[in-house]
Order: C-alpha cells, then structure tokens, then sequence
C-alpha cells in the first residue's frame, strides 16, 4: 500500500508563504532542493491542489527541455516531475489540449477522497503532495495523509498564509524523525499521521 506524503516549508511562526502567497522569503536553495529530490525518487504520483498545480506547470516543463548543466540535482528533479503521474483536486480546473501537462488527471473535490484511497490501495509508489495546504488540510480531517514532512526555516515572516488556518480534527503525530539538513538552517520534522483513538 503506497503512502500519502505531504511536504511543506514552514516559518518559525506558522506560515508557509508571505501575504499574497509570496515564497520569497522563504530559503529554497541547495538543501531544499535536495530534499526535494530525495521524495521524489520515492514517489510515483504527484498530488497537487489547482494553484500549486499551476505553479509547477508554469515553472517544471521549461526546466525539464533545458535542464540546467551545471546543477544536476535541478535537471534529475525536473526529469522526474516530468515522469510522474499527476492528479489534481480542483472544480475548477480544465486542461487545454496544449498545455504542458495535459495529461494530469482532475479529480473534482467530490470524487478526490474515494479516490485518493482507492490509488493508495493499488499504487506501487507513494503519492507525494507539495504546498496545497487546504488539500492537506481536507485529507488530514479524512485521515487519507500518512506522513507529514516539515520544513522549518529559519525566518519569521509576521503574517501571510498560515500552514494550519484552522485546527484539524484530533490525530495522532508521531515524531520518525527530526534533523538538520546538511548546508543549512532548516531543520526536517518528518511525522506520522493516524486518527487517535
């Protein structure tokens, strides 16, 4: 049975992207990138609400036709992003027949928990979220999410967009892991997700 990861960079005050959504302020370099990639080789499905969707389809595509040379661990994130298969939780999206994605399966929030569990149950490779907090927030409260993974950077933003807007219902965190990542100040807490009892 194949886990539902989600991934998220955090400040130290809760938020994950600066008011409007701005990512500026938050160190995405080498180690994140790293990480990143490391989830990736373990993933075969990438899940995504309909704005981090966009976001990925406006930047992955050009990146994977011209990879950059001298940053391989770019060029292998922009290969696999390419390979994996994609779903995508929106009522509101539809894909044009040119887009560089257009083979993304849309799944309307209706449908999306029946079948997020149902590709849990046959999927050979984990399914693996970025960003899409409120899609997190809505699998959380289903317990359809296996394992979080934290990115907490060393900034304080003061205001945006916060991880959790509104508590979710009660679970179970275990702590699998907590560490610094190698060149940097983030630090990874990498939790399991259950109901509690």
């Amino acid at each position: 049975m194949a886990k539902l990861v989600f991934s998220h960079m955090v400040s130290l005050d809760g938020f994950c992207a600066g008011p409007g959504g701005v990512l500026d302020r938050l160190p995405m370099g080498p180690a994140f990138d790293r990480h990143n990639l490391e989830l990736l080789r373990g993933a075969g499905t990438l899940l995504f609400g309909r704005l981090t969707f966009e976001l990925f389809q406006d930047f992955w595509p050009r990146l994977a036709q011209d990879p950059p040379a001298d940053d391989p661990v770019l060029a292998e994130i922009a290969t696999r992003v390419a390979r994996a298969d994609k779903l995508v939780v929106s009522d509101g999206l539809t894909l044009s027949a040119d887009a560089p994605w257009r083979d993304a399966t849309v799944l309307r929030r209706a449908q999306a928990h029946a079948a997020i569990r149902a590709l849990k149950a046959s999927a050979p490779r984990d399914l693996l979220a970025y960003g899409s907090r409120r899609l997190m927030q809505g699998l959380l409260a289903e317990g359809l999410v296996d394992e979080l993974r934290l990115l907490v950077a060393n900034v304080l933003l003061g205001e945006g967009q916060r991880l959790f807007e509104v508590a979710p219902p009660p679970l179970r965190l275990e702590l699998l892991e907590q560490r610094r990542l190698a060149d940097s100040e983030l630090v990874l807490l990498r939790y399991a997700c259950s109901a509690e009892a």
